[in-house]
């Protein structure tokens, strides 16, 4: 968001008048045909502006009024925001196209004047909206649309006395442009729908042109990595393929363009992607004043607006030193007993050979784990409600959900408006918990109770909402990620049995008495889980970081207002690092540990999860106990990655048959 306005270059400029030219042309001619066409099959010429209406070509004085009055309206854009008048005027000619589609293939002598009953309350509601003796016209509702489009960006894209100001300007051209021209109600009305259309295309349109107007690795003068083409329709089908095939997708053009590459992200801009982990390094070492977040609206969409993954700079590191110091150390061991009751209360019902999912049994594990250890609850009947609520919250994701469009309400029909009911209940249920923790005098160890009673150095609590979205982060990033990475480890280890006979050789060889936490110092079992966590990382790419200043990576000179993006599946996948990559191999971790510059599933820097401890001891007790009590016998196929949404798990519930094992020790983590 910019607080006001910036001196463009000259050629910026140039390129403004240019387009607005070409836009004043296109929709001269486009309307001068239509109006012909229209003409030839009816008496009466569809009234437009005078020099169409009395059929001459061209009038120099139209034109430079109507070049005017746009030139008025985009200034303010102009001058927010260099790329925006772009992406604006890609969405105006596409508007203006499809207007003149049905234009051209559905004459308006067949208008609503022929629709509208002669009687009764609906022919009232129509004849208010349009007059039956009126000449139909989509051009005032085009007219109208483009001058609120440009209102929503204002408002979208500046803040403080400027945007006040833009407001007020921008108000003024519109007022004096419907006065002027006396535009009907349903004109008005249209044009408002019409202007939240272009307006939502625009957002997902890209920043820059493509290759007729900028050189492929070229931005603003700097030499970016190579990589696809960025024009908007391939850069569609990069992002279509990256989404339908996880993990392959990035791996396909790392292997075809090197690595580092850029890629066009068509709802946020150009982005140098990267696993080499000398390069993801100098990302993870950024200081935070160096960069910000690329895709913030839509991170906040899911998490609210003061969740650890919207959060920037100082009030970032503030809330990570409030939270942080509750996953580790002792907190983090007692725990453990916690995790292995709830493990083993979900296996305990299951008979031998009966058929499972994997999938089902770790999501349930999960959120048992999360419902008692985050959110301190303990009455069955409330984690059930809860259960309910987060598995709809999951089953309701979409890929669809990243673009802006679709985040919208359309008549409680399509991906968010289930989305919305999950994530309301969600909320509401948080809040009242916070609420009944507030009026407690006693505390517990449970994450929600300790941010109640925790104050900021000056003394200041967090608020009931600031809570609430640092909550449901830690839920929801904390559910889905540890949920798939224990199902992929029942699932694989399986499939692997002489990985498996190595790992129950030293699970079976604790004491009968020893701690739960003895299951996270076992060597096979740590290397396991680093090996599940490079073969399939709970999300392939982490959050964009959009560069606020010049960073040197590798032979390139990313400039500001280009993102990088450190990612996990290209950094776990690098064939000189990793010997037959996507082969299961726990030997390559086996007594050592991976720098956080090689595997990094949680992200790495100032920006890694707060819960990534958590996550890596909730994965070795839940998988320890499971094993040390059952063994599975995989059906069907070997599941693959599949999108859900921003993470990737697999793709179907993974079905299995549990047996007990009568032949181990003493149970580990048993409930009295």
């Amino acid at each position: 968001m910019n607080h006001g306005p910036f001196i463009p270059r000259r050629k910026t400029v140039a390129e403004f008048f240019l387009l607005q030219t070409l836009f004043v042309v296109l929709f001269y001619c486009i309307y001068t045909f239509t109006n012909t066409t229209a003409a030839s099959s009816n008496e009466t010429l569809p009234q437009w502006y005078h020099p169409l209406e009395l059929q001459i070509p061209f009038i120099p004085e139209w034109f430079i009024a109507y070049f005017s009055i746009g030139i008025l309206l985009l200034a303010p854009l102009f001058f927010l925001e260099a790329p925006l008048f772009r992406r604006y005027f890609v969405a105006q000619g596409l508007a203006t196209f499809i207007a003149a589609f049905f234009f051209y293939f559905f004459p308006f002598e067949c208008g609503f004047e022929r629709s509208i009953p002669e009687q009764g309350a609906w022919s009232s509601i129509l004849t208010f909206f349009y007059e039956h003796d009126r000449p139909h016209n989509l051009v005032p509702s085009l007219h109208v649309g483009y001058t609120f489009t440009t209102l929503f960006f204002i408002r979208t894209r500046s803040e403080g006395a400027w945007r006040r100001f833009f407001e007020v300007f921008s108000t003024a051209i519109c007022l004096s442009v419907l006065l002027t021209h006396q535009h009907h109600v349903i004109d008005i009305v249209t044009g408002i729908l019409l202007s939240l259309v272009v307006y939502q295309v625009a957002q997902t349109l890209p920043n820059q042109w493509g290759p007729r107007f900028h050189v492929p690795t070229s931005h603003l003068g700097h030499t970016l990595p190579p990589g696809p083409s960025r024009a908007l329709f391939p850069a569609v089908i990069t992002l279509t393929r990256v989404l339908l095939n996880p993990f392959k997708g990035l791996q396909r053009l790392r292997d075809r363009h090197g690595d580092p590459f850029t890629a066009r992200l068509v709802t946020m801009g150009d982005v140098v992607l990267t696993g080499q982990p000398e390069l993801v390094k100098k990302i993870f070492k950024l200081p935070p004043k160096s960069f910000s977040l690329m895709n913030t609206p839509m991170i906040e969409f899911f998490f609210g607006s003061q969740s650890l993954f919207t959060l920037e700079g100082e009030p970032h590191q503030r809330d990570r030193k409030l939270i942080m110091p509750h996953f580790r150390g002792e907190l983090m061991r007692a725990y453990g007993d916690t995790m292995a009751e709830c493990t083993i209360k979900h296996l305990a019902p299951h008979q031998d050979g009966e058929k499972i999912s994997l999938m089902t049994l770790a999501q349930n594990t999960t959120l048992e784990v999360m419902m008692k250890i985050l959110l301190g609850m303990n009455r069955p009947e409330r984690i059930e409600q809860m259960k309910e609520i987060l598995q709809g919250w999951n089953a309701s994701q979409s890929p669809l959900l990243g673009f802006a469009i679709f985040r919208h309400n359309f008549g409680g029909i399509g991906p968010y408006a289930k989305f919305a009911k999950h994530n309301v209940a969600i909320r509401a249920v948080i809040r009242e918990l916070i609420h009944e923790f507030r009026a407690e005098e006693s505390t517990n160890n449970t994450i929600l109770s300790l941010l109640v009673r925790t104050t900021y150095e000056d003394g200041t609590p967090m608020t009931d909402e600031h809570i609430t979205d640092a909550m449901l982060t830690l839920v929801i990033a904390g559910f889905d990620t540890t949920a798939n990475t224990i199902c992929w480890s029942l699932e694989i280890l399986h499939r692997h049995p002489e990985v498996l006979e190595k790992v129950l050789q030293e699970i079976d060889a604790l004491a009968p008495d020893a701690p739960v936490d003895e299951l996270t110092h076992l060597p096979w079992l740590d290397a396991v889980c680093y090996e599940i966590l490079r073969l399939y990382p709970p999300i392939e790419s982490l959050p964009v970081r959009l560069l606020k200043e010049p960073l040197e990576l590798g032979d390139y000179t990313i400039p500001a207002g280009v993102g990088v993006c450190p990612s996990p599946i290209l950094a776990h996948t690098i064939p000189e690092r990793y010997p037959e990559p996507h082969r299961f191999n726990p030997e390559r971790f086996l007594g050592k540990k991976p720098s956080p510059f090689e595997v990094f599933p949680f992200g790495g820097g100032v920006r890694l999860c707060v819960g990534h401890a958590f996550a890596h001891y909730q994965m070795r007790i839940v998988l320890g106990v499971s094993l040390r009590h059952y063994r599975f016998e995989p059906l069907g196929s070997h599941p693959t990655p599949k999108r859900y949404s921003v993470l990737v798990g697999p793709n179907h519930p993974c079905p299995a048959r549990i047996f007990h094992r009568p032949e181990h020790p003493a149970p580990l983590g048993s409930v009295s």
